[in-house]
């Protein structure tokens, strides 16, 4: 029951994370790459690496890192309340110019059992800043327990700081 709790507090806390909101279904946006290059030619987009902040009411807030490749793919880490989960994985598309779409997921699990407890389906819009080396974004997450019911949902804020080669890393955001 306790583990119960934590996952929950933590799913409200990784509402704050990620999550683009903009493709119509979890389904879609999980199997859609990268859209059209006359999409991307207009979109500098988030390619690269980006240290996270996720603001949560009454705790801390949530850091972490991502990363967006060029082809599409993203990739995402960080801790949520003692949450054990894995690296996020998912895939972001330009909707516009310097706006995009991503979504992704990350399986839970008991730490003691290392039993499947759920997982956290994230859907996120973005837009890169003036500067190209931060952005702002909105998202919604949901949550599903093992057995794939859906069991808490949340809405979060994100900033970020782009992560430059050969520069000190960002010390807060």
């Amino acid at each position: 029951m306790k583990i119960k709790l934590q996952l929950m507090q933590g799913a409200a806390a990784l509402i704050a994370i990620f999550a683009l909101g903009a493709l119509a279904s979890p389904t879609t946006a999980f199997s859609q790459s990268n859209q059209s290059s006359q999409n991307t030619q207009s979109c500098q987009g988030p390619t690269g690496s980006w240290r996270y902040s996720v603001p949560q009411v009454g705790a801390p807030a949530i850091q972490g890192v991502d990363t967006y490749s060029g082809d599409g793919g993203y990739a995402t880490a960080d801790v949520i309340g003692g949450l054990f989960q894995t690296t996020g994985i998912g895939s972001w598309a330009c909707t516009g110019h310097n706006t995009w779409v991503l979504t992704f997921f990350t399986f839970n699990y008991d730490p003691t059992s290392g039993a499947l407890l759920g997982t956290l389906e994230y859907l996120q819009t973005a837009k890169l800043g003036p500067d190209g080396n931060t952005f702002t974004g909105s998202g919604s997450f949901e949550y599903y327990d093992a057995t794939g019911s859906g069991v808490g949902s949340g809405s979060y804020t994100i900033t970020a700081t782009r992560i430059i080669a050969g520069s000190p890393l960002p010390a807060h955001l």
